[in-house]
Formats: structure tokens, sequence, C-alpha cells
């Protein structure tokens, strides 16, 4: 019987079970998601989220540090560029693929490509409030 385990594991194929129980018994864990959100302008904004929220949580954190509260924007991953839209507002940071950590790029909703001169973007007086109450 050890013989047979010995053998299956030292087995270039092995079965999707086996490769699936590699890859946990392989794999990270980690709790907290640190996000990197890449403006135009070459500001970063970062910040730690949990490894089971959802990237409607990033939207939200983001939408609150906005300069313009009101206007419609985008985030996405590069490369190649894929939106994180609705189908992907209930999808954890893990799934995401934010765990341990990723970078977001923020885009006008309303603009095929958001260049610098489209800003400004942050609210620089709400972030050094929320800041110094750190």
């Amino acid at each position: 019987m050890k013989f047979l385990a010995e053998r299956e594991q030292n087995s270039k194929f092995k079965n999707k079970r086996m490769q699936e129980l590699d890859r946990l018994m392989h794999t990270p864990h980690h709790t907290r998601a640190t996000v990197r959100v890449k403006f135009p302008d070459g500001y970063i904004l970062q910040a730690d989220f949990g490894a089971l929220e959802t990237v409607k949580d990033v939207y939200e954190y983001v939408g609150s540090c906005l300069f313009y509260d009101n206007r419609q924007f985008i985030l996405y991953t590069t490369p190649p560029k894929k939106v994180l839209d609705e189908k992907v507002m209930k999808t954890s940071m893990i799934k995401a693929g934010m765990v341990p950590s990723g970078l977001i790029h923020f885009g006008w909703a309303d603009l095929g490509e958001t260049k610098p001169e489209d800003g400004p973007f942050m609210n620089m007086e709400r972030l050094k409030q929320s800041i110094t109450q750190l």
C-alpha cells in the first residue's frame, strides 16, 4: 500500500483531486488583501481589506475618497484590460486575485481613456482628515 501511495505521489500525471489538494496545501493562507488603486495623475491609494470582502467594498471605499462624489468611475486590472464591473461586484478578494495584494487602475466611466488632465481625482482634504484620525 505504501508503495502505491509513493508511486501515486511521484507520478507526473495526477488526477484533478490530487492536483487541487496539492495546490491547496502549497497555497499560503492570507486573511488580508492590500489593494492599490493607481490614478492617472500618478497618485496611488492603498487600503487593506479582509480576504472575504468584495470588489463592491473596494468600489465604495474608492468612491468615498473621490473629489467628485457623484461622477461614475470604473476600476480595472491590466494586462489585458479587465473592468471590474457588475458581474464581479460580489466576488471576494480571494477569487478576484487580490490576495495578498493587487493593483487596480482608475478611470472615469464616461471617458474611453482617462488622462491626468481629466482630474482632480482624489479629495485631498478628506484624505488628510482620515489620516490624522489614525
